[in-house]
């Protein structure tokens, strides 16, 4: 029995309950910043797309929670930010209380992106309302499971990524190996000084 089926069966007995991320969650809505005032520095301002939109001198939010793409083309996208960011203001994001894990949550959410995304109402930008989301059941297992889960996954995502650099070193090397072999295979030597295929 692993240790995670062992804490299943201790602290959860009669099974797991779940509440709407509403009732387990402080919905915080970020501020608009323009390009013009961005300042260089070190804090990525969160915006509606897949990564830092840039970084920022300043910083709105200390970190340690998830946020959800509110508009645009990557509506419902999930991210989770560990440090102090500039948080848009579209996007939501949101802080978790004493009994549900930030890190965990992110998990949660990530593992339904497909169903998360498909609350976007499509238009001319796409958009979620805060309450669609608001909505969304969430597992709340006790504090030790969270944290188990998320050591776990945290595990595999951070071989996931090892796994990953190593095949584009692998990738990188057989392609200068194919190239190398393709270079060597269509050099031919010329006959009589002339060009290949010629009669001399």
């Amino acid at each position: 029995m692993s240790r995670l089926d062992e804490l299943l069966t201790e602290l959860c007995p009669e099974g797991i309950s779940s509440k709407m991320l509403g009732e387990t969650t402080v919905l915080v809505r970020g501020q608009n910043i323009t390009k013009d005032s961005v300042i260089p520095g070190p804090f990525p301002i969160v915006s509606a797309s897949r990564e830092a939109l840039a970084h920022h001198v300043e910083f709105n939010h200390s970190g340690g929670a998830v946020s959800i793409s509110s508009h645009g083309a990557h509506a419902g996208y999930v991210m989770f930010w560990p440090d102090a960011i500039w948080l848009g203001n579209n996007v939501f994001l949101f802080e978790c209380n004493e009994n549900l894990d930030a890190k965990f949550l992110f998990y949660v959410l990530k593992s339904r992106q497909v169903e998360v995304s498909n609350l976007a109402k499509s238009g001319g930008v796409p958009y979620i309302n805060a309450s669609q989301v608001q909505a969304l059941p969430i597992p709340i297992p006790p504090m030790q499971l969270q944290l188990e889960i998320v050591r776990i996954l945290d595990t595999f995502t951070e071989l996931e990524a090892e796994l990953e650099a190593e095949l584009e070193a692998e990738l990188e090397a057989r392609k200068k190996q194919y190239e190398f072999y393709r270079d060597q295979l269509l050099t031919f030597p010329e006959q009589g000084g002339g060009t290949v295929g010629s009669d001399g």
